[in-house]
């Protein structure tokens, strides 16, 4: 089986800014709803937390492992990075400024996060593990409408400390 959380809130996630690969932290009112979610999935035991190297993913995946009773393996793995946001990294969330990251070559086209992303989902899905990523808003999204993956429930994307089953 796979799961695929998003990471908790950053101070950019709450006031609707990109944050691509900045390397925010998460916002410190959140870390007991973080700790009640790791709770929450230590019914499921996860063989390996596979998380992107930014720090709000590394330290999901940190508490989620500390509440396993296993203590999975934490892999840090480059390929679940989020998208590249270039100069809108830290820029206000309108329609307008939708429609100029859209349109940016300096953006990180969806093309590329999928061709990342298919150098290591594929193996998580056919392996035998249950195994959970730790990861972030586009990358989601780009499984779900790039890769066509299917969730337990079904969703097109994931609000923050939100996990779903990958079927």
């Amino acid at each position: 089986m796979l799961y695929f959380i998003r990471h908790a809130p950053t101070h950019g996630n709450l006031s609707n800014t990109w944050v691509g690969h900045q390397n925010e932290p998460i916002a410190e009112a959140y870390l007991k709803q973080l700790d009640e979610v790791a709770t929450e999935l230590s019914l499921i035991k996860f063989d390996n937390i596979y998380t992107s190297p930014l720090l709000r993913a590394h330290v999901t995946a940190k508490c989620i492992s500390k509440k396993q009773i296993n203590k999975p393996e934490i892999i840090i793995e480059p390929l679940l990075k989020e998208r590249d946001f270039a100069e809108f990294e830290g820029v206000y969330k309108t329609q307008e400024s939708r429609v100029l990251l859209e349109k940016s070559s300096t953006v990180e086209s969806l093309e590329n996060i999928k061709k990342r992303l298919l150098e290591v989902v594929p193996n998580l899905l056919t392996n035998k593990e249950n195994n959970l990523i730790v990861s972030h808003s586009a990358v989601f999204r780009c499984l779900v409408s790039e890769l066509k993956i299917t969730t337990l429930p079904y969703k097109q994307s994931l609000k923050n400390l939100e996990y779903v089953e990958i079927l």
